[in-house]
């Protein structure tokens, strides 16, 4: 496929975990949009928790899977993000139905200084920052029937 059938999504400068991204992103990985978003919702209202898997160290069990969590303030970023790729594709004329998630990356942005309140009468601190990207591909099940039926 080229960058025509597919649509990107980015987030930037957000002050949100960078390790909890990378399980999100994994976690919404090759859905359809829409039914990313709504597992994503259930995640908000403690329904459905995150599954971590490499950065799970004194992470809780939840139920249904091992390590697990609830990251409310990333994943609010992530369905932001999401709903901005869903338009980029309606308004480059892809087929919403279609859209699945094909690809999630996140990096580390430059820290900023914030001016947190130290002991003594002191400021000190700075925070880290994260960038995410999301692309979009549309299904591609014209073609795979297009196959079968060259099989028989």
């Amino acid at each position: 496929m080229n960058e025509y059938h597919e649509a990107t999504g980015r987030g930037t400068s957000l002050n949100i975990s960078n390790k909890q991204v990378r399980e999100v992103l994994l976690f919404i990985k090759g859905l359809k949009v829409d039914s990313a978003i709504k597992r994503l919702e259930g995640v908000l209202e403690h329904k459905e928790a995150v599954p971590f898997k490499r950065f799970n160290r004194k992470v809780q069990h939840k139920p249904g899977i091992m390590a697990g969590r609830y990251p409310e303030k990333t994943c609010e970023a992530i369905i932001r993000v999401l709903k901005n790729a869903k338009s980029n594709a309606i308004s480059k004329g892809l087929q919403e139905e279609k859209l699945i998630i094909s690809e999630g990356v996140t990096m580390m942005d430059i820290s900023k200084r914030k001016r947190i309140r130290a002991r003594k009468g002191g400021y000190t601190g700075s925070m880290k920052l994260t960038s995410l990207m999301i692309k979009l591909k549309e299904k591609e099940e014209e073609k795979k029937q297009k196959k079968e039926v060259k099989k028989k």
